[in-house]
């Protein structure tokens, strides 16, 4: 087998891996749970985990957001692959190809006022997917 051969085949495997499915397990299996425990962690059956797993099911914002904050990596880990597992910071991280979806918006806003004494941001859920966007800049120094 010539050398073009074997890395050839060698790319494959790689990119293989780098699945949002690949990842999920990866990081279950590093963190030493089932997908019964991780279900129960996300509120849904193990069946969903292993659909997520094999690719037979979409991982949607919402559910991507509550596995960075299970397993403490950022969103753009889990849903894209990011070269490097940075781990999240309270929400320092900003995957901003999902600023436009309504619901990591909500999730990503409930978690940063969570204990928050800015009563004036409290009704966000009201607003305008835009006005939320500028206030998620805001709050993590991005503008």
């Amino acid at each position: 087998m010539d050398k073009r051969n074997i890395l050839s085949k060698s790319y494959i495997w790689r990119n293989k891996m780098n699945t949002i499915g690949d990842r999920i397990k990866e990081l279950r299996k590093e963190n030493k749970l089932t997908q019964q425990e991780l279900g129960e962690k996300l509120g849904v059956h193990s069946n969903t985990i292993s659909m997520y797993e094999k690719g037979n099911r979409k991982v949607s914002a919402e559910m991507a957001n509550k596995l960075s904050e299970i397993f403490n990596v950022s969103v753009g880990y889990i849903t894209k692959g990011e070269d490097n597992k940075k781990i999240k910071d309270n929400y320092t991280s900003l995957d901003e190809s999902l600023l436009n979806d309504e619901k990591y918006l909500n999730l990503t806003l409930k978690n940063l006022l969570k204990d928050s004494t800015m009563v004036a941001f409290q009704d966000y859920k009201s607003w305008s997917v835009e006005d939320k966007k500028e206030l998620l800049l805001i709050l993590l120094d991005k503008k």
